[in-house]
């Protein structure tokens, strides 16, 4: 038995492709938690498809007062739907998406009880994994509550992480790269499942599509305020501009002269069904370079992030664009990245006469 844990609808894209792919002979579990608003919905349409052995929807509390109790809770009782699966079911391999190693460490300890020779991986959950070992490593009280529950040296038990493009990582973590057999992902059955999840109708054409990002609800409200004053000065230049603000986001700035996409809506499957920008932009969003990661499409992107004077996370990000700009530009794509506002102001005006 294979087992695939995810918390976002990006891990489930990828957990599909890699059921569909990779683990295609194996019986397989996929447990989804409750931390995106379509989690439940997408729970229940996955068990008919009949790709996995169990679909197990876990109720995180994510959207209630009872979300950090419920944390707190499963540090140590976790969830008894899990605990009854480790009671009939052997794994001998566990991907990991979501980075909430107390889950993780609680998982793999079940996992390993079962089967000393289970093995454990790490699967891509976007540029993170490429640039940020960080988010694989505890910290601070979460490190402290491992080492009070003896759960510590379970996580290093994973030694291995699933990328579709290994050789674009410049994150010094010491997993072994492993590469997600992305050639064939666009099969016919693949496209069949993923569009009967996410629907997507609409054909508007779209010539600019800017990607927001909650930074104000992060604390970052410097960010949210530069970005918000680029997306107001593209939009000037272009007919068919979109906006899709993050599902996170609580207070959306409205841009004037920008359709809304809903939150809701899947970029990486709204683009396989012809809506296509001819560019994207975006302070540093998995969303700017997903088109090519996962289907080898080449739009014009553009990273505000240096505009947006970013330099705790520009580091591992200058390094991934380094590497990512080689493959892209050699494949026929464009990447851009603005670092005042002048100059983003010459390359629109560029890119719209």
């Amino acid at each position: 038995m294979t087992g695939f844990l995810c918390a976002t609808p990006y891990h489930l894209l990828v957990c599909l492709g890699m059921a569909i792919n990779d683990y295609n002979n194996d019986e397989k579990t996929l447990i989804i938690m409750n931390r995106f608003s379509d989690a439940k919905r997408l729970a229940d349409q996955i068990k008919q498809l009949n790709i996995f052995k169990h679909v197990i929807f876990l109720e995180t509390h994510d959207f209630d007062w009872l979300r950090n109790w419920n944390r707190r809770f499963r540090m140590f009782i976790f969830y008894p739907e899990i605990i009854k699966l480790f009671q009939v079911e052997t794994f001998d391999n566990f991907i990991f998406f979501p980075p909430n190693l107390l889950e993780v460490s609680f998982l793999v300890k079940y996992a390993y009880k079962g089967n000393k020779n289970c093995k454990f991986y790490y699967a891509e959950d976007g540029i993170g994994s490429y640039i940020n070992q960080d988010i694989y490593k505890p910290h601070g009280r979460g490190k402290k509550w491992l080492k009070l529950l003896g759960r510590l040296n379970y996580l290093k038990l994973i030694d291995s992480i699933y990328l579709y493009h290994p050789e674009l990582c410049v994150a010094g973590f010491k997993y072994n790269k492993l590469k997600i057999d992305g050639a064939r992902t666009i099969s016919t059955s693949y496209l069949g499942i993923v569009n009967s999840l996410w629907k997507f109708n609409d054909n508007r054409m779209c010539d600019a599509l800017l990607i927001d990002q909650p930074f104000e609800s992060s604390g970052e409200k410097n960010v949210q305020l530069i970005q918000d004053r680029s997306f107001v000065q593209i939009a000037k230049y272009f007919k068919n501009c979109f906006i899709k603000y993050h599902p996170r986001d609580q207070k959306c700035t409205m841009i004037p002269g920008c359709q809304v996409l809903s939150k809701n809506s899947m970029f990486e499957v709204m683009i396989l069904n012809g809506f296509m920008p001819k560019y994207l932009f975006s302070v540093h969003s998995t969303a700017l370079v997903t088109p090519f990661i996962l289907w080898n499409m080449k739009p014009t992107i553009i990273f505000l992030y240096k505009l947006c004077n970013i330099d705790s996370r520009s580091l591992g990000l200058d390094k991934f664009l380094e590497r990512f700009r080689t493959v892209y530009e050699h494949e026929g794509g464009e990447v851009y990245l603005p670092e005042t506002f002048d100059e983003l102001n010459s390359l629109v005006k560029n890119f719209t006469k």
